[in-house]
């Protein structure tokens, strides 16, 4: 009598009793020295061990639960919506915060489209790169505050996985480019949320939008094409825009702020694009417009009756000056490549 194929999570939890068994053993020495360890000496080994253990646990755990998708032998051309048998297994080395770890997914090709894909990469969410979706998320915010050296330093003393100069440049460059004023500047309830917020700090008078734009050259060169040098590149202005309340003890409470590597005519034309950036919700009553000199001006109306604020765009102005290597990308993201 032929005995059932064991379960997904049973084959799962066979192996990670194996592998955490073989894995203890390598703290053995550990508690076998003649002098106690000490807090610190235990939570360093456990830390530097932690990976090894992880990432077969990951692996092993990837395999069983996606089985089905990693075995099979046919898949439908997504262009032309043939049946395609597999033409080989190709490996791919996958470098994730739960250690590194490797899979071999089916591999298909159309000759008639020319097209070749794994459809397993797709269904399993495997990015194209090696480091994974969580590593390039958690890198962003340390490389969009810190040059990429100290950014790539810093991230591998705090979660052990290694990562480029390079690797933080493109990621940086990809999050730049998806970025557009819709997708980082806050909605209309949170703005109002902030309304509320300076509102009850200022019982006196209405609290106080200030607009401040101003810009800074940075350098700028397009990517390169293979066995094609870039050239010199040339030098373009990195416009920032802040919009934030005032409030009677004048706490800064921000609106909404970003900055772009865009001219003058770029930046007036993603203003009509996105008009909720400009007109900072139902407290608009005024806006700014880009001058000649890229310098915020005043477009003065009178404010409707009921507005939530007082709407003061004053000439004072924020140097938005590159801050390291990565300023054109920040927390308020801009668009465009970033200067290097």
């Amino acid at each position: 009598m032929r005995l059932p194929a064991p379960a997904p999570f049973d084959e799962f939890s066979d192996m990670a009793q194996r592998e955490f068994r073989q894995w203890v053993e390598g703290l053995r020495p550990l508690f076998e020295s003649e002098k106690p360890p000490t807090l610190g000496e235990i939570s360093a080994l456990l830390q530097q061990k932690r990976n090894a253990l992880i990432g077969p646990l990951l692996e092993s755990a990837l395999a069983s639960a996606q089985q089905q998708e990693l075995e099979r032998t046919q898949a439908p051309c997504p262009q032309c919506g043939k049946l395609l048998p597999m033409k080989r297994l190709d490996r791919k080395h996958l470098s994730t915060l739960q250690g590194r770890a490797q899979l071999e997914r089916p591999y298909f090709y159309c000759t008639a489209c020319g097209l070749g894909f794994h459809p397993a990469d797709a269904a399993i969410g495997i990015a194209r790169e090696e480091h994974q979706r969580d590593v390039q998320q958690a890198f962003i915010r340390l490389a969009a505050d810190l040059p990429y050296e100290v950014a790539a330093e810093h991230f591998e003393r705090l979660t052990g996985v290694q990562v480029s100069e390079h690797f933080g440049h493109d990621i940086l460059n990809a999050v730049g480019e998806a970025a557009t004023l819709e997708h980082v500047i806050p909605s209309r309830r949170q703005i109002a949320e902030r309304i509320r917020e300076a509102e009850r700090e200022c019982p006196r008078r209405r609290p106080v939008l200030v607009a401040s734009v101003d810009g800074a050259m940075g350098p700028l060169r397009a990517p390169g094409k293979r066995n094609v040098k870039r050239g010199a590149g040339s030098w373009q202005e990195i416009k920032g825009v802040r919009l934030y309340l005032l409030t009677e003890q004048e706490r800064i409470i921000p609106v909404v702020s970003w900055h772009q590597m865009v001219n003058a005519e770029e930046i007036e034309r993603d203003s009509r694009r996105s008009p909720r950036a400009f007109r900072a919700s139902a407290c608009a009553s005024r806006w700014w417009e880009m001058g000649p000199t890229g310098c915020g001006t005043c477009c003065a109306r009178r404010s409707p009756a009921g507005a939530k604020c007082s709407i003061t765009i004053t000439a004072r102005s924020t140097c938005m000056k590159p801050r390291g290597s990565n300023s054109a990308t920040r927390c308020a993201a801009g668009s465009g490549p970033r200067p290097r």
